[in-house]
């Protein structure tokens, strides 16, 4: 809306020349995200006390009985967080934009599915949404924007020594760490998008078990993205830093910027010991729109480095399970039970079992957190 009032009234010779500031994606993602902060702290409270009041709460979890404390926290602080960017992205983002367009409807595609899931475990079952039912809804909205993307006449230039623009449906891969070095999967690349968008959805929400832990690492995948973003939108900057550059991927910065001033007042919230949940509206909105933007702006194997704890917390729950079902098919389902890979998954409750107190856990893993987002805007630097 900003940019529109910018569009519709700014006139060089007029009085008033400090509307000019509105054009600037700068300018809007500094707005975008003091918004998200501001509406998002305000709000906080208020769906606080609604959630204990109409006992929209978390469950007590069976299989994590030292959590037990935890249950009947509101859970709904992902859902202030979505409404929180979607608001500031409707202010001060560039609305003609297909990269936002395209955000948006992932935004709230994603956070529909996530609240009927964290509906369902508050009011009818603690399993909530059947998981294969769950899984389909992702798999829809990844595959739309997929889709969505192909049809658009999306301009790149994919060679940083090259002003050459092409456009439409590009289905190389850039490769981290080295520059114009591309792999190109044709038709393969449909899947894999597909799936980067719902495995980052769900890496994320497997992620979201200690307080403060999910909130923290995704505020520095999606900082470090939000620079990606910016970088890649510009011609100069990714010219000098040897990146593709993605024309009009830059408003994507104002869509972050609103999430990650989301999920700083909802941080403030959910500190130790947390008062409310990210719950699955926000954990699975927030994987799914790191794995979109990662998409549009063809960083897809960056996200790997972007967002490893993530993945650490993912292969830890894929490792165990798939060990677990080996033994009990070899040995039967006793020694399966006694030799584990972990303690428990994901990884985060294997050092809770080991004696790790929660916040010396969450503390490390953002630490770690924070390197990986480093590396991964390094990488740029070192091609």
């Amino acid at each position: 809306m900003l940019k529109w009032i910018f569009d519709a009234f700014y006139d060089p010779a007029g009085p008033i020349t400090a509307i000019r500031v509105f054009q600037y994606i700068t300018f809007r993602s500094m707005i975008s995200a003091v918004l998200g902060f501001g509406l998002s702290v305000y709000w906080m409270p208020k769906v606080i006390r609604w959630c204990r009041a109409s006992n929209f709460r978390a469950a007590t979890k069976e299989d994590v009985p030292f959590h037990s404390q935890k249950a009947g926290t509101p859970i709904l602080g992902g859902a202030v967080v979505v409404l929180a960017t979607l608001v500031a992205t409707l202010l001060c983002g560039n609305l003609h934009n297909t990269f936002v367009q395209m955000l948006t409807v992932v935004l709230m595609g994603l956070g529909a599915v996530g609240f009927l899931d964290d509906y369902l475990k508050s009011f009818r079952n603690e399993a909530g949404l059947f998981g294969r039912y769950k899984l389909l809804c992702q798999f829809v909205i990844a595959a739309v924007l997929v889709a969505w993307v192909y049809r658009s006449n999306i301009e790149y230039r994919l060679l940083w020594n090259s002003e050459a623009i092409q456009s439409g449906f590009q289905t190389q891969l850039a490769v981290p760490f080295f520059k114009n070095i591309f792999v190109d999967l044709g038709v393969l690349y449909v899947p894999l998008a597909i799936i980067v968008i719902v495995g980052a959805s769900n890496a994320v929400n497997l992620t979201d078990g200690l307080d403060g832990l999910a909130g923290g690492l995704s505020i520095f995948s999606i900082g470090a993205y939000a620079a990606l973003t910016y970088l890649s939108g510009h011609f100069f900057f990714s010219r000098y830093l040897q990146v593709i550059n993605v024309i009009g991927a830059g408003e994507i910065t104002v869509v972050l910027a609103g999430m990650l001033g989301g999920l700083l007042g909802f941080l403030w919230f959910n500190a130790p010991p947390a008062e409310v949940f990210l719950g699955d509206t926000g954990a699975l909105t927030i994987g799914g729109i790191l794995g979109a933007v990662a998409i549009l702006i063809k960083q897809e194997l960056l996200l790997v480095l972007a967002g490893s704890m993530f993945v650490a917390e993912t292969l830890s729950v894929l490792i165990q399970t798939a060990v677990y079902r080996w033994n009990k098919w070899r040995r039967g389902k006793e020694y399966a039970n006694t030799h584990r890979v972990f303690r428990m998954s994901p990884l985060h409750h294997h050092f809770e079992l080991s004696g790790w107190a929660e916040s010396k856990i969450v503390i490390r893993f953002w630490i770690l957190g924070i390197v990986s987002a480093l590396v991964a805007l390094a990488s740029l630097k070192l091609r």
